[in-house]
């Protein structure tokens, strides 16, 4: 056989099996470009599913701080005034042991633990309201920031029996994140943790 024709017979197959070799092996370029956003998937979906569990359980326990306190609701006083726009005070009070009239004629509870202090404000239009809740050892346990009836800031406070230094604490920011710190007394070291969510929903209070 000619060489020449041989020669050129092998350049020919060459050539016709180039285009399918190239299609089969995609480039490692493109190879790491496909994965790169399963990658950012799957850390996204971590975090909100990590948000979302420190979330419920934060929600559930102020919950029920509110309910138990509100049990013991029995009590209150109101004061209203314009110093700095209109706002209304409301104290709420476990129990009272007596009353106190001023001189105006107006009856205040005294003895009582003060269960719950409310503020509300009205500031260029839209509504500021603080809630404070307190246990039965009057230690300030829970506190809520509301602007415009939608939920800005929540902070929950643990403590011991005893002591009144808390020894854990939950604190709620609007954007959807979540501190929360734990020590085993309040002289160790705290164990911080940070939680947030990649799709920052907005809560609205209810009612």
């Amino acid at each position: 056989m000619n060489p020449n024709r041989l020669f050129a017979g092998v350049l020919w197959l060459l050539a016709l099996g180039a285009p399918a070799l190239a299609q089969s092996v995609p480039p490692l370029q493109a190879q790491a470009t496909i994965s790169e956003p399963v990658g950012a998937r799957l850390e996204l979906a971590s975090q909100e599913a990590r948000y979302q569990t420190a979330h419920d359980s934060l929600m559930l326990a102020a919950a029920k701080v509110r309910a138990e306190i509100e049990s013991r609701l029995g009590l209150f006083k109101t004061s209203q005034g314009t110093l700095g726009g209109l706002h209304r005070r409301v104290k709420s009070y476990a129990s009272a042991s007596g009353r106190v009239v001023n001189w105006a004629g107006v009856a205040y509870p005294t003895g009582g633990t003060l269960v719950k202090h409310q503020i509300v404000k009205h500031r260029y239009g839209v509504e500021l309201e603080k809630v404070v809740y307190y246990d039965a050892q009057g230690r300030k346990v829970l506190t809520e920031r509301y602007e415009g009836r939608e939920l800005t800031r929540l902070e929950l406070q643990e403590f011991p029996e005893l002591l009144n230094a808390p020894v854990a604490k939950w604190v709620f920011i609007r954007g959807d994140y979540l501190t929360h710190w734990t020590q085993a007394m309040p002289s160790s070291p705290k164990k911080l943790s940070y939680f947030f969510s990649p799709k920052a929903p907005r809560r609205q209070r209810n009612g």
